[in-house]
């Protein structure tokens, strides 16, 4: 039987930012016998100088297509921390386009028509497009699967700004006509919510999308699968706007999560962690359940007791997990 891909995976621990980026890519590198690499993917500790990783990863890389972002942990074979992790993808049967948009916060649409732009892949999202209806007959009688896979790194949430992770996400299945399975999560920064960075093709920068479009004659197939399970406990959003929660039921909505939750109102804002061990989940318009997670509470804001909570849910029904 052919080999049609191949995958180097490799960490670096410990030494300079410059250094650990050249080791991870090097190792990575060295684990391809066949081919030479098609995509890089590279995630960086956020306690890193990213751009001397980035250098690291060129030097050895060279001109192979390259997205990143910052991380709250890496994984490789295991959890790392304070590390640099790269994954290469290589086969001469992939073609893969990078991209990346910038000012997500300002307009996240038109940072992915940026980032879909420079990909050159933006006639796969336009429905008048012959691109676009190719996508429905590229695996006849074969559903879930794909001739095509995006990577999406988008910015992750801050102090100041919510993430656009679920805009962006549905954004692209709708002008995709959902055929196109997507992967990949929001930068992050160890759970401080002060800044997180991605990269595409030598360039980083911060609240930016960074995408790599592949196309394959090897079909593409995505699962997804999580631990949470689902409760009796229900809340509907009566009152929001844009991506912060004011009430649930009728009620301030950190008092009502509070009280889902069993613990004292106070300990919403003191522990992110809350919201990731128990979060939410919604129908989204293709008929999907899937997890929401709010991202932080307000507890008070100008001396007022307002108790709201911010996530990237808008207007919907809402079914706790327990």
């Amino acid at each position: 039987m052919g080999r049609y891909l191949e995958v180097g995976l490799a960490k670096a621990l410990g030494g300079n930012a410059r250094q650990m980026g050249r080791e991870a890519a090097a190792e990575a590198h060295a684990q391809l016998r066949q081919f030479a690499p098609s995509l890089a993917i590279v995630f960086v500790s956020a306690e890193l100088d990213f751009e001397e990783v980035k250098g690291g990863v060129c030097e050895i890389l060279h001109d192979c297509p390259t997205i990143g972002t910052s991380t709250a942990g890496e994984i490789c074979n295991g959890p790392v921390i304070n590390g640099v992790v790269v994954a290469l993808l290589a086969s001469r049967h992939l073609r893969v386009r990078v991209g990346m948009g910038s000012h997500v916060s300002a307009d996240f649409r038109n940072a992915l028509r940026q980032a879909l732009g420079q990909a050159g892949v933006l006639d796969y999202f336009d429905s008048g497009h012959p691109f676009h209806h190719m996508m429905s007959i590229s695996a006849p009688g074969i559903p879930g699967v794909s001739s095509a896979l995006m990577i999406v790194f988008s910015p992750g949430a801050t102090k100041r700004q919510p993430s656009l992770s679920h805009d962006i996400h549905t954004y692209l299945r709708r002008y995709s006509a959902n055929r196109i399975p997507i992967f990949g999560g929001s930068s992050g920064d160890y759970l401080r919510f002060e800044s997180n960075r991605q990269m595409a093709n030598g360039v980083v920068s911060d609240d930016s999308i960074a995408l790599a479009f592949i196309e394959s004659e090897v079909l593409f197939g995505l699962g997804l699968a999580h631990g949470f399970s689902p409760t009796r406990k229900g809340a509907l959003i009566t009152r929001a706007s844009g991506h912060i929660v004011y009430e649930l039921d009728g009620r301030p909505a950190a008092e009502v999560l509070a009280e889902i939750l069993g613990i004292p109102l106070e300990e919403l804002s003191k522990d992110a962690t809350w919201f990731s061990r128990f979060p939410f989940g919604s129908t989204d318009v293709y008929g999907n359940s899937i997890l929401q997670v709010p991202e932080r509470s307000w507890i008070e804001q100008a001396g007022l007791r307002v108790h709201v909570f911010v996530c990237t849910a808008q207007e919907a029904d809402v079914r706790y997990p327990g």
